[in-house]
């Protein structure tokens, strides 16, 4: 029997300083454009002294990326990350990393002031919804079949961020075992939207891991440019917006996701459902079939 996880939702006044900061440097191509421009509107805008230390910040994450050198999750997992970065950084760095913080603390607490509020209200919302056991054995049960693999049974930590009144998102970046989840201002009527952002940002955790992004770069070898639109499409073939996310969470939409071309949407959508009429989970003829998909 299938041990029943549970979702945990955090709010972090330092996780959401981190990302206010982090994404307004713009250091990454995952950065949210869209967010800052609803922050400085939000703030009336920046300082030239804030403006040179979001590009003095965007340097120190080119020094320090993803990785074993990230320092991003520190705000995420520890309660007073600065004691840990003066640790583990060279004081040069963590100096700077300090007077950054520092100065975008009145602009932080005057949005904060007014996010906090919202992301309780999501936090108990989600709590209440996300858990339901029925829905959270199905999108486990039919994930761990398909990604041909295990399902999950343990508890998982999400992070509940900012986010613009239109456009919500998800990563997987902080540490390997936990999910982030701009939320904030986001309609809360939009709730099953969201469970289904959640799952998909589970897919990329855990469940494509084992199994289907290996079978991947036997195909494509080092393209990840191809590696990318592969799992991408056949997870948001299943969620938010794909067959488990209309089937199970009644999410009623047209576009899969953004970062894949319209024209494969109908495709990629008939084969996962195929999939799951024949019961198959994702083989080998999936790859040949979803490369036909992406090369025609």
């Amino acid at each position: 029997m299938i041990k029943n996880m549970k979702f945990e939702f955090i709010i972090s006044k330092w996780a959401n300083f981190y990302f206010f900061i982090s994404n307004l440097s713009e250091w990454h191509f995952s950065c949210r454009t869209f967010y800052n421009e609803f922050w400085r509107k939000e703030l009336g805008g920046f300082s030239k002294k804030e403006k040179k230390s979001l590009k003095l910040f965007a340097k120190l994450h080119e020094k320090y990326p993803f990785g074993s050198d990230f320092f991003g999750q520190i705000f995420f997992v520890k309660k007073n990350p600065l004691i840990n970065l003066k640790r583990e950084r060279p004081k040069k760095d963590f100096q700077l990393l300090k007077e950054i913080f520092k100065i975008f603390v009145p602009n932080f607490e005057k949005l904060y002031k007014k996010e906090l509020p919202l992301l309780k209200i999501w936090e108990k919302n989600l709590k209440e919804y996300s858990n339901k056991i029925l829905i959270v054995r199905q999108l486990n049960t039919n994930l761990a079949f398909l990604y041909h693999t295990k399902p999950i049974q343990k508890n998982i930590k999400v992070y509940l961020l900012f986010s613009s009144p239109n456009l919500s998102g998800g990563g997987t970046n902080m540490d390997g075992e936990s999910i982030t989840l701009e939320i904030s201002r986001y309609p809360l009527k939009a709730i099953n939207q969201v469970i289904g952002i959640i799952w998909h940002e589970l897919i990329h955790l855990y469940f494509e891991n084992d199994y289907f992004l290996p079978l991947i770069n036997e195909t494509f070898a080092s393209d990840q440019k191809k590696i990318s639109l592969l799992k991408e499409a056949a997870a948001s073939s299943l969620l938010p917006n794909g067959v488990l996310g209309v089937n199970l969470l009644k999410i009623k939409s047209k576009l899969l996701n953004s970062k894949i071309p319209s024209k494969y949407n109908r495709p990629f959508l008939r084969l996962s459902k195929e999939y799951l009429r024949k019961k198959k989970f994702f083989d080998k003829q999936y790859i040949r079939n979803a490369v036909s998909i992406i090369l025609s």
